[in-house]
């Protein structure tokens, strides 16, 4: 049995989704989310929707990632299971952090996986990046750098680099999909948070 068998309330099968968040720092104190994606997994293919939340289509001088959250949260309580790489260590927890700052409601509506902590316990590559999954899976990865002089852009608010950022964070959540439809057979059970 696999991911897309496992049935709701309504007897119909989990709405699916990746989820992958860019920041400018780590630490949700010092930093806020440059952007976030969430893309609906499509049982048949990799063409799923994807729902891009970008700082520079918010007022982010005056409130930085505020509005951003408060749609990226109810995007994602819309889906049954999100699915992410190094979410419940990086993505969730940031996502939350930044939700209490503002008082807003977190994402809370959703049963989570989390593919990096799960190929650790299933796989033994030289590291669980996403990057060396995706290579070890599919020959290549799609993943792309972030460097130091893109942050600065992207703080500045240059266009180019929030681009930049936002096509990493798109391309995240593609090969996170690709490579959970290659894992599914050997994941364990689905468990809430």
């Amino acid at each position: 049995m696999n991911d897309f068998d496992v049935l709701g309330p309504d007897k119909k099968p989990l709405k699916i989704a990746t989820f992958d968040i860019e920041s400018l720092d780590l630490s949700a104190e010092w930093a806020y989310m440059v952007c976030a994606c969430v893309k609906e997994v499509n049982r048949h293919n990799l063409l799923g929707k994807t729902h891009t939340f970008r700082i520079d289509n918010y007022d982010y001088e005056k409130e930085q990632d505020k509005s951003l959250l408060k749609d990226l949260v109810n995007c994602l309580d819309s889906f049954d299971l999100i699915l992410g790489w190094y979410s419940s260590r990086f993505d969730f927890p940031f996502t939350v952090t930044r939700c209490l700052k503002y008082r807003l409601k977190v994402p809370t509506k959703n049963f989570r996986r989390d593919l990096c902590l799960s190929a650790r316990g299933f796989g033994k590559l030289n590291n669980n990046r996403l990057a060396s999954w995706d290579r070890w899976l599919f020959g290549k990865a799609t993943k792309t750098n972030l460097t130091f002089e893109r942050k600065l852009g992207a703080i500045r608010g240059n266009k180019e680099d929030i681009d930049f950022y936002v096509d990493h964070c798109e391309k995240d959540v593609f090969s996170t999909e690709r490579i959970y439809k290659q894992v599914m057979p050997v994941l364990g059970k689905l468990r809430r948070g």
